[in-house]
């Protein structure tokens, strides 16, 4: 028997016990107990390209070697020759691959050596998917970015029924960020490497998250990609020539699907919008915590049909990033907007400073791009109902007349008129911008009848505003600030009126 004796540890290799358990284009895998050979496919090559597999072996090595023990990763124990091809020996990580675990998915749970069935329900799939962020999330703590996230490159060790560790393999393409800041000197490069790294890793989770909440492994598809060095990055990297297409994730709560978009959401450059991405993996550590925490809340299932008839209501005790709520807040705004001019009810509650008010005016920007407006309607202890909505709506107008869209002003004002005709009037008294808007000021202000019966009409007519005001062309958030200050009354009176406008794009 012959044995490898590296560091002080004592590894068997019989002659003749390796089993070959891997093969691919580019790589064999070998086995002898619990010991692992990775023996680059060389022949053919040339002698640079020779160099070059060595020099990829050897980052591997150097990469295990920088992670601290308390990562879950797999131990590189030296790099030499097996048959007499360059070869990497390594410790051999138990489990299966998450892609391996997923395509057994069909019998509903899988057989782990020793252990019971893993639970196949969405709760079982979390504690996969925490595992796997965990680990990401080490890596990144500890300076590396591995860079080729893949559900080949991760390693699932059940312990439990409902208890898993994740471990990533293959570093041949991680960055060690100490050694690729050592040389890029300007502050602004390192800032956007570090970033772009990052990125890339959550970008790459996001897929992994995707197929593991979803039970769905993507479909690969060719593209353009042609298995070139990325010369920017430092360190070699492949890019496979096929691009991954993901179906919808309709059947998850809406707290996953947003928590998925955020890490899939594209760079700026790309349309992305900087605000949906996560920046750290231990966020999405938390927020996956915070699912399974309370999941009478956060794993609520919003049919995308729902969503147009029924509340959302936004997590409350969430005092970090806002990521994942402010994607919902984004899906909820896209089903309006797709869902033939239907509205959408979000409730957003938390404690006083929890940012519920900066969060909402997040909404803006999509609302802006759809030539939209934002309507705030801020309760205190003393102001009457009407006097809110008056003021509300006055200071709306105000500033639609200071917009230089002038086709969505006469758009607008059309509607108006259809809606309201010659009982605007009514509401010219109390919403004087509404009259200015028109360009009403030299009309009678009062109409027919007395005050009393045009009060009792102001909710109706106001309801007919706020339907004749959101279009798809552009779209309206009402929002209601402090309803704690509400009384019967007024929340009464916001209801009838709401009751008649929320068949529009509000």
């Amino acid at each position: 028997m012959d044995k490898l004796f590296v560091n002080g540890d004592n590894h068997k290799l019989e002659a003749g016990s390796c089993e070959l358990v891997h093969q691919s284009e580019r790589t064999r895998i070998f086995r002898s107990f619990d010991l692992g050979i990775k023996v680059p496919i060389d022949q053919g090559i040339s002698e640079d390209q020779a160099v070059r597999v060595l020099n990829v072996l050897k980052h591997e090595h150097k990469v295990s070697s920088t992670l601290p023990s308390s990562c879950s990763r797999r131990k590189v124990i030296r790099v030499g020759t097996y048959q007499d091809h360059p070869a990497m020996y390594f410790e051999w990580v138990e489990g299966v691959t998450a892609d391996e675990w997923l395509r057994s998915w069909s019998t509903f749970q899988l057989q782990s050596e020793g252990t019971e069935a893993v639970d196949s329900s969405l709760n079982g799939r979390l504690q996969v998917a925490m595992s796997i962020v965990k680990a990401v999330s080490d890596f990144h703590e500890a300076g590396i970015f591995h860079r080729q996230l893949n559900l080949d490159n991760v390693v699932l060790e059940f312990h439990t029924e409902r208890s898993c560790s994740a471990t990533l393999i293959d570093y041949s393409c991680a960055a060690i960020l100490s050694d690729c800041l050592y040389t890029i000197h300007d502050e602004q490069e390192r800032l956007a490497f570090i970033e772009k790294t990052k990125q890339k890793d959550l970008n790459d989770l996001g897929v992994i998250l995707y197929s593991v909440l979803s039970a769905h492994i993507p479909e690969l598809q060719e593209n353009d990609f042609t298995g070139k060095e990325d010369k920017d990055d430092n360190v070699q990297s492949s890019k496979r020539g096929k691009s991954q297409q993901l179906q919808p994730m309709n059947d998850l709560p809406l707290y996953l699907i947003s928590l998925v978009s955020s890490l899939l959401t594209p760079v700026a450059k790309y349309g992305g919008d900087a605000r949906l991405r996560y920046k750290h993996a231990r966020d999405v550590l938390s927020d996956l915590r915070l699912a399974v925490k309370k999941p009478e809340i956060y794993l609520k299932v919003h049919r995308w049909a729902d969503l147009v008839t029924k509340p959302l209501i936004l997590p409350q005790d969430h005092f970090y990033g806002r990521t994942t709520e402010l994607s919902m807040l984004q899906h909820a705004f896209d089903v309006t907007m797709k869902c033939n001019d239907q509205p959408c009810l979000v409730v957003v509650t938390g404690y006083a400073g929890a940012g519920k008010t900066t969060l909402l005016k997040q909404i803006s920007k999509p609302l802006n791009n759809s030539n939209g407006y934002m309507i705030v309607c801020k309760f205190d202890q003393t102001a009457l109902a009407d006097t809110i909505l008056a003021s509300s709506f006055d200071s709306f107008f105000e500033h639609v007349l200071e917009s230089s869209n002038v086709r969505v002003m006469e758009d607008m004002k059309l509607s108006i008129e259809e809606a309201l005709g010659e009982h605007v009037t009514a509401l010219e008294q109390s919403i004087p911008n509404l009259r200015v808007f028109l360009g009403s000021e030299d009309k009678l202000v009062c109409a027919a009848g007395d005050s009393q019966v045009l009060h009792r009409g102001w909710k109706f007519l106001l309801s007919n505003l706020i339907f004749a005001i959101s279009r798809e062309a552009h779209p309206i958030a009402l929002v209601f600030e402090d309803l704690q200050w509400a009384d019967e009354d007024a929340l009464g009176k916001f209801s009838s009126v709401l009751t008649i406008a929320l068949t529009s794009s509000l």
